[in-house]
């Protein structure tokens, strides 16, 4: 009879399971950051308010944008952003459509211009959250603001209000 020789190695880790590590802290709600909804200059009920609008007006883009928002400042998801993304995945999951495109109801447009659309979303949102900053240390919202901030963005007063308004 042979006996086995005993390794002093630690067991081999199962396919796909993850490393030993500390357990994840639960996830504050949005409105428990700060009593006034400001986070980092920029008013997290009023933004998450804002992306609710454009998605109920159709811009499903919003969605979105919403997760991305509260995944940036690691906070629960409002219900509306958490059932509609579940919704959108559960389409897609069960194959009811083919694309996470179709399921989240978002497109490029044919023949869209991605590094234009890029650079404009950029811009867009420094302007958001330079007038966010400026706006919570009491400055208020208007065109002398837009001058200010388009100046230091390279753009006229007029185009920092309109794409801060999102026209």
């Amino acid at each position: 009879m042979t006996t086995r020789k005993t390794s002093k190695q630690p067991p081999a880790a199962k396919v796909g399971a993850l490393p030993d590590r500390e357990p994840m802290q639960p996830l504050p709600a949005w409105e428990a950051l700060a009593p006034d909804g400001m986070v980092d200059g920029l008013h997290l009920g009023k933004e998450l308010d804002e992306l609710l609008r454009r998605y109920q007006g159709g811009e499903h883009v919003a969605l979105l944008q919403a997760f991305k928002l509260c995944s940036y400042f690691r906070v629960v998801p409002p219900d509306w952003v958490l059932f509609e993304t579940g919704r959108a995945m559960t389409l897609y999951t069960t194959a009811y459509v083919r694309t996470l495109d179709e399921a989240f109801r978002v497109n490029r447009a044919k023949g869209e211009k991605i590094e234009g659309t890029r650079n404009t979303i950029m811009l867009t949102q420094g302007i958001r959250l330079a007038v966010a900053r400026e706006h919570a240390n009491g400055r208020a919202i208007d065109p002398g603001l837009f001058d200010e901030i388009g100046e230091k963005f390279g753009i006229a007063a007029s185009t920092c209000a309109d794409l801060y308004y999102g026209r």
